[in-house]
């Protein structure tokens, strides 16, 4: 047994404050995913839900990531609400079904060429039923807004395009897959391929495999009912391997964002080559530009960037933690008194915390850690993820990541509060400066980040920095000087180079980022069109220059790090009209993790951590109610015991009537369940011999009676024999 499943098994260490310490401290890093999720297994079998809350919630530290999962599970929730519609359409009103669907479908269809606004469940609904000609529909009208030409000059396309295409969160359309003949007869087979190769190697972090244990010797019976048979992995292994080949519907609207772009950037290399050419030796001098000689040592070159951030400035905001070491000591000296009773099945409290009214099984247990966090998901319908079940004191306990919780919710709140503080004062100054450039300067003033920008942009651009990582940040309070012409661009960058020299007092420089610097190796390797005399690239894209300048309040002597874009008029044209096809394309890989997260936590995953408890198995009842009849969960897989899924409800004390009786007799298929109540396990025991022992009424032990083969063709007579 490796250390983290010592740590989770009850009969041994049960230590949730080292398994807590162990995955949030440097030591992570030395910590394989297989061993977390093997951890996670045994944590599972044996119940304890200490340890899967600590397990869980460091899945999902990372906010990008509980919103793909969020997402994904959301999707998975209105398909299945479409899916028993269906069903009850079908079922009821056979006759009519295909007229109605039919009809249905051609409205909606209607709806879409006419740019209407659409309800997102008819439209799930018609999807469910035709998918390829609803898909269509809805992918030539996008072909046909989506032109770079005349997008811009088009608000009410745009609006349409935000409203089902970018910010939706409810048409399953879009966590759909592409038939592979279909991707073949419009991509060919080599772009295809490089694009899965790319969206593979940027999720690759992120991956992660179920594995199942069979090694675990049980010494007490109360958890012989939820050993898991290895055949669970090998439905986990298959979706984790359809994820790989599968190309999203969303990838179709991001390559006819693409194919826009190229054409815009060829324009845009014709105009840039033009000028470049009239005006090259100005040109050299942007490429050329910087400012190493006023920058300070302790920051000058890519080697000092574990300095660039805001508290190594003199009044910088600090953080009150010097060592994040304290946090950790803090952390695995925090005590449990809770009592070790919640881990046998007499508790009556065994299996993980599921959800609430909103949520899913994982999705309860990995909210703990975050539920303290100030602030809410951008994204529109994301899931609630409050759990009742736990008392505040649990929370804190079980799953509360003090490191997170100083990062994020002390320390980049504090920094957010400093930068609405000095952004008046740094703006004036740099609005008057600008003002007195001359020219065709024109200044333009950027928002702070809200809260919810500056943690995904931490946790994914320094998810490896010293702590607090928020204090890489050095952007939120910005602005953005635009030139016409290239002589004013240089102008305006020796002139402000001279207002940072004579403003010392107020203002240090700490680092110039210029994208413009040739890359002449490169020109050469990939024969880039250059200009003509110095042969300086002609940029394919976006470039600018960007100073991150240390301002200091001189009344109140405190400091905070700020960012100057100098833009060409050009480029800033070119950002203006790519902009909405970049909103789309940047949202690929979010699109694709949400995928991955959805089939992570498919139904059949968060069937076992509902353990066959009642108030863990209500949600998945009411939100998925055709699955139990398809879940292989419940009709084939057996526990180390041989114990089919209704002998496990008979063994579960905390099965309570209702619930039994619905799974039994309603949402499991009536042939599955006469079929395991005839069956007995490696005891020789049936699920009645275990129902006499663990249900505590006569109405719950009558489920589990084997009917009569009278009885099972309707006769009324209510008879039953013993097996």
């Amino acid at each position: 047994m490796d250390i983290l499943g010592h740590l989770v098994y009850p009969f041994s260490s049960n230590n949730c404050q080292c398994l807590r310490y162990l995955l949030t401290s440097d030591i992570r890093h030395e910590i394989g995913d297989d061993q977390i999720q093997s951890a996670l297994d045994r944590a599972i079998v044996m119940q304890n839900e200490a340890a899967i809350q600590v397990l869980i919630s460091t899945q999902y530290l990372d906010e990008n990531k509980k919103i793909m999962r969020d997402y994904g599970i959301q999707i998975s929730q209105e398909k299945s609400k479409m899916e028993l519609l269906l069903h009850y359409l079908k079922t009821r009103h056979g006759n009519e079904f295909e007229v109605v669907m039919n009809t249905l479908c051609d409205v909606i269809v209607e709806m879409i060429k006419d740019r209407k606004l659409l309800s997102k469940d008819v439209y799930n609904l018609c999807y469910l039923f035709k998918p390829q000609f609803v898909w269509e529909a809805l992918f030539c009208q996008c072909k046909q807004l989506l032109n770079i030409e005349t997008l811009n000059s088009n608000p009410c396309d745009w609006e349409w395009i935000q409203e089902h295409v970018l910010n939706d969160r409810q048409m399953v359309v879009w966590l759909d897959t592409v038939d592979h003949r279909q991707a073949n007869e419009t991509k060919s087979e080599e772009k295809t391929t490089k694009e899965d190769e790319e969206d593979e190697e940027e999720e690759d972090e992120e991956e992660e495999e179920e594995e199942e244990e069979d090694d675990n010797d049980n010494d007490n019976d109360d958890y012989r009912n939820n050993n898991n048979n290895n055949n669970n992995n090998n439905n986990k292994i298959e979706s984790m391997i359809k994820w790989k080949v599968s190309r999203l519907k969303w990838r179709e609207v991001v390559d006819l964002c693409t194919e826009q772009t190229k054409k815009e950037v060829e324009g845009l290399r014709r105009r840039l080559e033009k000028e470049i050419i009239e005006h090259e030796l100005v040109f050299e001098d942007i490429c050329n530009f910087h400012c190493n000689e006023m920058i300070h040592s302790e920051y000058l070159g890519k080697d000092k960037k574990k300095n660039w951030r805001q508290d190594k400035c003199r009044y910088g905001l600090k953080s009150k933690i010097k060592d994040e070491k304290e946090l950790d000591y803090r952390s695995i000296c925090t005590g449990y008194d809770g009592d070790p009773s919640i881990h046998t099945h007499n508790s009556g409290n065994l299996s993980v915390p599921y959800a609430s009214s909103s949520s899913s099984a994982s999705s309860s247990l990995s909210s703990s850690f975050s539920s303290s966090s100030s602030s809410s998901s951008s994204f529109p319908n994301s899931l609630s993820s409050n759990s009742s079940y736990f008392t505040a004191a649990n929370y804190s306990r079980n799953s509360y990541n003090s490191k997170y919780a100083w990062d994020f919710d002390i320390y980049l709140t504090e920094l957010i509060q400093r930068a609405h503080d000095m952004d008046e004062g740094f703006q004036s100054e740099m609005r008057k400066f600008f003002r007195e450039c001359g020219g065709t300067c024109k200044y333009s003033r950027a928002p702070i980040k809200s809260h919810h920008s500056c943690k995904q942009k931490v946790q994914s651009e320094y998810a490896n920095e010293r702590f607090p990582k928020s204090a890489h940040l050095m952007d939120l309070v910005r602005c953005t000087a635009t030139f016409d012409t290239l002589d004013d661009y240089l102008l305006g960058l020796h002139k402000f180079k001279d207002f940072l020299r004579d403003s010392s007092d107020r203002f240090e420089l700490m680092r110039v980022k210029n994208s413009f610097v040739n890359d002449e190796d490169s020109a050469k390797a990939y024969d880039k069109r250059t200009s003509a005399q110095k042969r300086y690239t002609i940029p394919e894209g976006y470039r600018d220059i960007k100073f991150n300048v240390i301002y200091t309040d001189l009344e109140w002597m405190q400091s905070i790090i700020c960012e100057v874009e100098f833009l060409w008029k050009e480029m800033y044209d070119w950002k203006i009209k790519e902009q909405k096809f970049y909103e789309i394309i940047r949202q690929q890989s979010f699109r694709q993790g949400s995928y991955e997260q959805l089939l992570f936590n498919h139904f059949d995953f968060q069937l076992k951590l509902a353990c066959f408890n009642s108030r863990h198995l209500c949600p998945l009842m009411l939100r998925y109610p055709l699955e139990f009849a398809k879940s292989d969960y419940v009709k084939v897989i057996k526990d180390d015991s041989e114990s089919n899924f209704v002998t496990n409800i008979a063994y579960s004390a905390a099965m309570e009537y209702q619930c039994a009786q619905e799974l039994l007799q309603v949402l499991i298929p009536q042939d599955i369940v006469q079929q395991q109540l005839l069956e007995r396990n490696v005891e020789d025991n049936c699920a009645l011999t275990y129902a006499l022992w663990k249900q505590t009424s006569m109405k719950a032990i009558e489920l589990f009676i084997l009917l009569t083969p009278m009885n099972r063709f309707g006769v009324t007579l209510k008879k039953y024999f013993f097996y």
